[in-house]
């Protein structure tokens, strides 16, 4: 059972048991790879930490990894860093218990201080975090509700159902969230996330870090509902930056690119049927929605970027590319003929979400920003 005290103080806790613990693995993301992936995977060095939280910016990652290298005595030697493309706009506000101070040298003692003004207790929060990569559904929070995923399926009309909330409120919040309803990857001074993740890559290089960048495998339809927001080519965009930056800080240091994979798309994993409308004893096998994928997906991704042609499963072949320079154009133009494909093939999920769009996109309140944002909201204090 979730205690109030520790949902609402998740990034306290987190952080506190991040710098104590001292894992030799630490996954960094949004609540994507905080639920799909597992730090327990045994071809991850071990100990491992999911550091991953909803709505963590690309900024707070590198924060938190800014930490985790000046940690006395660690063993830190790997990082696998999920990247989710909503993370990259510079308009998205970091989420309102998140401060910059949680990551101060001294802050920890302080944290630890304060655990007394709470009334639950810090061995809860331990034994929440052993068990919420195996545990029975996904828990997060809709529209002000909590939501427990496989109860959600069981009463409310199965997954369809699910992913039809889950894509409106992307449509409403999420894909040019209000009230400036727009997108950037920079501010005015030429910050913003895509250098974070810049700092976040010169860090890893620095300190001998082996980093592992991927690009979250959502289902097909999230892919559908970026698209009908209008932000497929800044998506592609955004993965032509990853690749990029990724080369660009390896030429620095004469060393190889990070090992960088997309597992975005469209793939025999990503386009898995949604069951009907009130088919509740229909389960999903890879997703939640068309956001989350399970820890079944993530340990597929995982032991495809570790293990790579030697998998011991027989992978999927067409899930996760591993990105560089020379393959990047050819890609993207590969994507968007599945997503054609896709198109063509998938007449009812797309119609729904464009219907969606239909009736969330008008509804939407926008306004012109007074000043381009001059701080990332990721670095306020």
């Amino acid at each position: 059972m979730r205690k109030p005290a520790i949902t609402s103080n998740q990034r306290v806790f987190e952080t506190v048991r991040v710098m104590e613990g001292r894992p030799a693995t630490v996954i960094l993301g949004t609540s994507r790879s905080d639920r799909g992936l597992d730090p327990r995977n045994p071809l991850l060095p071990q100990p491992g930490f999911n550091a991953a939280l909803p709505s963590q910016t690309i900024g707070e990652s590198r924060l938190l990894l800014e930490a985790l290298v000046r940690v006395p005595e660690r063993r830190l030697t790997t990082v696998v860093l999920g990247l989710d493309f909503m993370m990259s706009n510079v308009y998205q506000e970091s989420p309102a218990d998140f401060v910059v101070d949680n990551f101060d040298a001294d802050r920890k003692w302080r944290l630890l201080f304060s655990i007394s003004a709470f009334t639950d207790s810090w061995k809860t929060l331990l034994q929440q975090h052993d068990s919420k990569y195996r545990q029975a559904g996904l828990e997060y929070r809709l529209d002000g509700m909590h939501i427990i995923a496989d109860d959600f399926v069981v009463s409310n009309g199965g997954h369809r159902k699910l992913f039809h909330w889950q894509e409106e409120a992307y449509l409403a919040k999420t894909y040019k969230p209000e009230p400036y309803c727009m997108h950037s990857f920079f501010n005015d001074i030429g910050g913003g996330p895509i250098e974070d993740l810049r700092h976040l890559i010169r860090i890893s290089h620095s300190h001998g870090i082996k980093l592992y960048l991927l690009i979250t495998p959502s289902h097909a339809r999230q892919w559908e509902t970026l698209r009908v927001a209008g932000l497929w080519g800044k998506f592609e965009i955004w993965k032509r930056l990853v690749v990029g930056i990724n080369e660009q800080e390896a030429r620095l240091v004469a060393k190889e690119p990070y090992p960088l994979w997309d597992f975005s798309g469209y793939s025999s994993i990503s386009t898995e049927a949604v069951p009907d409308i009130h088919e509740k004893s229909d389960r999903m096998t890879w997703y939640w929605e068309s956001s989350h994928f399970k820890p079944v997906a993530g340990d597929l991704a995982i032991e495809r970027m570790l293990a790579g042609d030697q998998n011991r499963h027989g992978l999927a072949a067409d899930f996760g590319v591993k990105l560089n320079a020379q393959n990047i154009e050819e890609h993207l133009r590969s994507v968007r003929q599945a997503q054609s494909t896709y198109r063509q093939t998938h007449i009812r999920d797309v119609t729904e979400i464009e219907l969606l769009a239909k009736k969330v996109l008008p509804m939407k309140r926008c306004k012109a920003p007074a000043a381009f944002p001059h701080r990332p909201h990721n670095l306020r204090r």
